[in-house]
């Protein structure tokens, strides 16, 4: 296993080079993710997997409003971030963290069934979200062994939930599909 930091609007690999991509909390960081996101996919060799972790624009929403506050208050009042209130971590991790939530200079929100058009539009098989996008999901199961894709209602209600329990994590998830065999 290598990892490699690329600019993925020129990828300079082949296509079908990867059995699995893995391209996490970067997306969101770019002018174009949807964009970035097709640049992947001709990559993955077929039967490949790609996971990609987002900002989901209902759990961002706490992370917005803390936001605001700390623009406020001069970068004071970072009690109020729950992740810092309830984890150990050095004073350079806490600045990492903080820097990541709260001072980016470009964020995009992305919704569960956003992500799975992306899928359908480059061909890919949907596998697994992380949170579950399926109500029903019981979360069983390695994260490769393909789960249903849900419903709106479900994505309604699972997205719902991130408003209360996605800002202890940022408000991130993770979207797993397949490039079929042929």
């Amino acid at each position: 296993m290598r990892f490699l930091q690329i600019n993925l609007f020129r990828p300079p690999f082949q296509e079908g080079a990867f059995d699995v991509i893995l391209c996490n909390g970067v997306l969101h960081h770019t002018s174009a993710p949807r964009e970035g996101f097709m640049k992947l996919v001709p990559l993955l060799r077929p039967g490949g997997h790609i996971v990609i972790g987002l900002y989901n624009k209902y759990g961002r929403l706490a992370t917005d409003f803390r936001r605001g506050l700390f623009r406020v208050a001069r970068g004071s009042a970072k009690m109020v971030d729950p992740y810092l209130r309830s984890v150990k971590m050095s004073a350079e991790k806490e600045r990492a963290w903080f820097a990541d939530q709260y001072l980016h200079p470009h964020e995009s929100k992305h919704t569960i069934g956003e992500v799975l058009e992306w899928f359908g539009q480059a061909g890919l098989q949907f596998v697994r979200g992380v949170p579950a996008v399926d109500r029903a999901a019981n979360g069983n199961g390695n994260l490769f062994s393909p789960s249903r894709p849900g419903s709106a209602w479900d994505h309604f209600a699972v997205q719902a939930r991130e408003i209360v329990t996605g800002s202890r994590e940022g408000g991130f998830f993770i979207m797993i599909g397949r490039r079929p065999e042929s």
